[in-house]
């Protein structure tokens, strides 16, 4: 079995990923995809509201650089019924 090189993802990466362990790929994720970066290693997402757009264990790493703190704790969820926890999903999620 081949090995996969070390991959990064970093959430709200802005224009410029992060990849603060020197992995040899290094993937991004923001609320925009910037047209000039494919969506290989690039997604567009909003995470408050979705999932990770990556297949689980994909990656070996993962930074979040000034981006947790933006992340609501709490929201009402789609029906207006209740409520959801944005902060606590995305954290098990990672």
């Amino acid at each position: 079995m081949t090995a996969t090189p070390p991959r990064h993802l970093d959430l709200g990466c802005g224009l410029h990923p992060r990849n603060p362990y020197g992995c040899d790929q290094v993937y991004g994720i923001d609320i925009r995809r910037p047209p000039s970066l494919g969506e290989e290693f690039f997604r567009a997402a909003n995470l408050s509201v979705q999932g990770i757009p990556f297949e689980d264990n994909f990656f070996d790493s993962i930074s979040a650089y000034d981006f947790l703190e933006n992340v609501p704790r709490v929201l009402l969820s789609g029906e207006g019924t209740g409520t959801v926890f944005p902060f606590v999903r995305l954290m098990d999620e990672i």
